[in-house]
């Protein structure tokens, strides 16, 4: 064969390959599924989340610290971490669809304003869970209470535990409209050895935590639960929360898959302990699973 010959057969060969490339792939890559964290605060669990969704090398991870209108004509997922990011975005972008973390209690809060097809995580755990830490890892703690409002979203899950046999005494105190919550603390103080951070942010916002954290101490009381860092160095002396390492790789993967919908809890804990507090106590906190 001719020099010129075979240079002819190389040029149809490479206009061969070129026809049945697909539009906008490349030779030996793929496309990468482009994905949007949104948050407001930096914290440990965005950073456990963030690290988690980086190891899916098919996800093109983006961040957005001050999310803003710029996000309504993103074709990106928008993945957005916790409901006072939700409430931005969804302000600048009514219906968009979106990713969400949120404790349970926020979610249904807000759930009048979530598009149908939003879906995404619970940032917290079950309430059943947090009791049982105390039941399994806590054995100081002999009684525990738990505050609820009328319309409490956790309700009938409080309902169940107060059903389940357990070591430690249940004691439930419902909390009226108009009460005042430091001054149910301060007289359930009187009655139990721990008291349980529910997601209500009406009955525990975090602005009161140093009140609650004082009254506690003065009657040698604490707290149990709560879903992130902000409760445990606000004064929770333990608490079970969810694995946002172990999320960020589950949520790449829903992604990806296309399969997802609705609201659910992730089934991968840790058990978070604030140590100056326990040492202050003299509590001993130990590590079964909850499971």
């Amino acid at each position: 064969m001719t020099s010129s010959c075979r240079y002819f057969t190389f040029f149809l060969f490479c206009c061969s390959t070129l026809l049945f490339l697909q539009p906008g792939a490349a030779v030996g890559d793929t496309e990468k599924r482009s994905v949007m964290l949104a948050y407001i605060n930096e914290s440990p669990e965005v950073s456990a989340l963030r690290d988690g969704l980086s190891t899916n090398l098919d996800i093109d991870l983006s961040i957005r610290s001050n999310p803003d209108a710029a996000l309504c004509t993103q074709n990106s997922t928008i993945l957005a971490y916790g409901a006072d990011t939700v409430s931005k975005i969804l302000e600048a972008c009514p219906n968009q669809k979106l990713v969400i973390i949120s404790s349970h209690y926020m979610i249904n809060v807000m759930s009048h304003l979530l598009s149908q097809d939003s879906w995404g995580y619970y940032m917290d755990q079950p309430l059943e869970y947090q009791v049982k830490h105390a039941d399994l890892n806590m054995p100081t703690i002999r009684t525990l209470g738990i505050l609820y409002t009328n319309n409490d979203s956790e309700i009938d899950q409080i309902k169940k535990i107060q059903a389940t046999p357990h070591r430690i005494g249940i004691r439930a105190v419902k909390v009226e409209q108009g009460q005042v919550a430091a001054q149910i603390m301060r007289e359930l103080y009187q009655t139990v050895d721990a008291v349980l951070i529910t997601g209500n942010s009406e009955i525990w916002p975090l602005q009161d935590f140093k009140t609650f954290l004082v009254l506690g101490m003065r009657q040698n009381k604490i707290m149990i639960g709560g879903f992130n860092y902000l409760y445990t160095n606000r004064g929770s002396i333990s608490a079970i929360h969810t694995d946002f390492h172990a999320l960020g790789i589950q949520i790449a993967k829903d992604i990806l898959d296309g399969k997802r919908d609705g609201y659910s809890y992730f089934d991968k804990r840790l058990i978070v302990t604030n140590d100056l507090l326990s040492a202050r106590y003299g509590i001993f906190i130990g590590g079964k699973p909850t499971d």
